[in-house]
C-alpha cells in the first residue's frame, strides 16, 4: 500500500500541469484521451457497486480498466486515485493532497461522492466518521497533540476538514523539518564567512574560515570564544578592509576568555 501511494504522490505531481484526461495503468504508463467514469451493472461488470474507466484515445480503439488495473486517472479537472478500502481498492476523488491526504469515495448505491477517506503518507487510512469523530479521528492524528486538542474542543470537525489537514500536515512538517532560530551572534559570524568566501586573492582564506567555523561552533553551543581565536582572526583580516565592517558587528557578538 505504501509503495503504491508513494507512485500515486509521484504521477500526481508530474502530471499536475497537464490539462488532458489520462490513465495510469497499473505498469506506470500514463495513456491519455477521454475518460469516462462508469458506476453500474453491466453483461461484463456484474454487481451492484461494480465500478470501472474507459479511455478513448485520440486514435485507435478505447480500454476498458477495472479498479486494479489502474492507480490514477484524470477526468473533467479532478483527479482519482485508486485506493486500499475495506477488503479491496476502489477509485476515490482526490479532495486534497499532503502528508495526510483526504479523498471522496462513493458510498454503497450511490452515485455522488459523499464519502470522506483519510490517508496518512505512511500508508495509514481511516474511513473518516461522522459518529465518534473526534475519539477516532483524535487517535488517528495523535502524533500532533496540539491538532487533538482543538480536535476535542470542537474548534476542528468534520465541517471543517481543509483546515484540519492543513494544521495537522504543517504540524508533521515542523516535527520534520523544524525551525532553527538563529541568534544575531549566529547571523553575524555566518555573514562574515559569506564576506572571506567571496574575498580574492586572499592567501589566508582557509585558515580564516576554519577559525571562524570554530567559533561558530562555539556560539553553537553557547560556549566562550577562545581570546586567541579571536586575536587569529582579527590579525589575519587586518588588511582586508572590505569586511572590516562586517568582522566588527561579528565581534559584538561573541563572549571570549
Amino acid at each position: 500500500m505504501l509503495q503504491i501511494f508513494m507512485i500515486l504522490l509521484f504521477v500526481a505531481g508530474y502530471m499536475v500541469a497537464s490539462a488532458q484526461d489520462y490513465v495510469v495503468t497499473i505498469k506506470g504508463d500514463t495513456l491519455q484521451g477521454k475518460v469516462k467514469y462508469f458506476n453500474g451493472t453491466g453483461v461484463r461488470y456484474a454487481g451492484a457497486n461494480s465500478k470501472y474507466i474507459q479511455l478513448i484515445p485520440h486514435e485507435g480503439k478505447k480500454r476498458t480498466f477495472q479498479v486494479l488495473d489502474a492507480i490514477a486517472f484524470k477526468m473533467n479537472d479532478e483527479v482519482y486515485h485508486t485506493i486500499k478500502f475495506q477488503d479491496g481498492y476502489s477509485f476515490m476523488k482526490v479532495i486534497q493532497a499532503g502528508y495526510l491526504s483526504l479523498y471522496a469515495y462513493q458510498l454503497e448505491s450511490q452515485t455522488t461522492w459523499d464519502g470522506r477517506y483519510f490517508v496518512k503518507r505512511d500508508g495509514t487510512l481511516l474511513d473518516v466518521p461522522n459518529l465518534g469523530f473526534k475519539k477516532r479521528v483524535g487517535q488517528y492524528l495523535a502524533d500532533c497533540p496540539d491538532v487533538v486538542k482543538k480536535i476535542e474542543a470542537g474548534d476542528l470537525s468534520r465541517s471543517n476538514l481543509k483546515e484540519l489537514i492543513d494544521e495537522y500536515n504543517a504540524c508533521v512538517h515542523f516535527k520534520t523539518f523544524p525551525k532553527i532560530e538563529k541568534s544575531p551572534a549566529q547571523v553575524a559570524w555566518s555573514n562574515l564567512e559569506t564576506a572571506v568566501k567571496n574575498l580574492s586573492e586572499f592567501d589566508k582564506k582557509k585558515d580564516t574560515l576554519d577559525m571562524i567555523q570554530e567559533v561558530r561552533n562555539k556560539i553553537s553551543k553557547n560556549e566562550n570564544v577562545p581570546s586567541f581565536l579571536i586575536s587569529g582572526i582579527k590579525d589575519a583580516l587586518k588588511d582586508q578592509a572590505s569586511v572590516q565592517e562586517i568582522l566588527n558587528t561579528a565581534l559584538t557578538n561573541v563572549s571570549s576568555n
